[in-house]
Order: C-alpha cells, then structure tokens, then sequence
C-alpha cells in the first residue's frame, strides 16, 4: 500500500513540527495541485487526513487561543470538524485552531521507512 507524496510531506510536516493547522494541510496541497479550486484542495486534503487519522498516524487536536494548549478531538469530533469550511480557514484572532499532530506511531513511520532507502511503502 502506497501513500501520496502529498500524504508523505503531510506525515512529515507534522513528524517535524509540534503540530500543523488544518489551512496549512490545504497550503501543501497547493503545492501538487496548483490548479485546483479551495474546494478541490480541502476535499484531498481531508482524503489525506481520514487515511493518516484512520491508520493512526496523525490525531486532530484543538488549540486554545488563550493559553496555547491543545486537546485530542473525539473520532465525532475530528468527522464534524474536518467536514466544517470553518475548520479550514485562518483562525481569526482570539479563535481556537484546530491542528494535527503526528502520533509516536507516525514518527516511527516516518522516520523508519519514508528515509530509509527500502522507499515509501508500509
């Protein structure tokens, strides 16, 4: 089984950072799909995301505006947020974000096998 390039380096973002926010999933799809529409983009990248979050890879998290600190979503949650165009944007200030982060399970994937010379497949 085969992940995307833009599922790798959305792995990798998130093996790499501390977590990244969901309008920023949609900037790196941007990259491979410079044509497609917001819609199109946010449509791949929540494809993307329900593959990493189902093979455990990634989990959604909320972050507070006021004291920066993050908050595992419900699997209810993660479905209602990742369907929500609100979810996608820019949080505006004094808003809660909603990100991802890449779970130990993810980083060892990450780590192990898209670097290794063996490629990208698991």
């Amino acid at each position: 089984m085969r992940l995307s390039d833009f599922g790798w380096e959305v792995l990798m973002a998130t093996s790499t950072e501390d977590d990244y926010g969901l309008h920023e999933i949609v900037d790196i799809g941007r990259r491979y799909f410079r044509t497609a529409s917001l819609e199109e983009l946010r449509s791949g990248a929540r494809l993307v995301l329900d593959r990493l979050l189902t093979d455990g890879f990634i989990k959604l998290y909320r972050r507070s505006s006021e004291d920066r600190t993050t908050t595992e979503l419900t699997p209810n949650e993660v479905q209602a947020a990742l369907a929500s165009p609100d979810s996608w944007k820019v949080p505006a200030k004094g808003e809660d974000e909603l990100v991802v982060g890449a779970t130990e399970l993810g980083e060892k994937l990450y780590y192990s096998e898209y670097r290794s010379p063996r490629g990208r497949e698991w």
